[in-house]
């Protein structure tokens, strides 16, 4: 593999991890704030992270 195609996938495998960190914000009581849309934002993470974790191993299978 090339370094620059290399580099470019660790590029992006980082910014998988920095939103699969915002999905753990997302689900901090503190940021809910609103009870009534936590089950919401609960499933919509659970999305966001499943996404997430397809993406990633779609990167390292390249």
């Amino acid at each position: 593999m090339k370094p620059k195609k290399f580099e470019q996938l660790l590029l992006v495998l980082s910014k998988l991890d920095d939103c699969d960190s915002l999905c753990f914000m997302l689900l901090d009581e503190q940021t809910i704030g609103k009870k009534k849309h936590k089950q919401f934002r609960r499933e919509m993470v659970a999305m966001l992270q499943s996404e997430l974790d397809a993406l990633r191993v779609d990167v390292l299978k390249i």
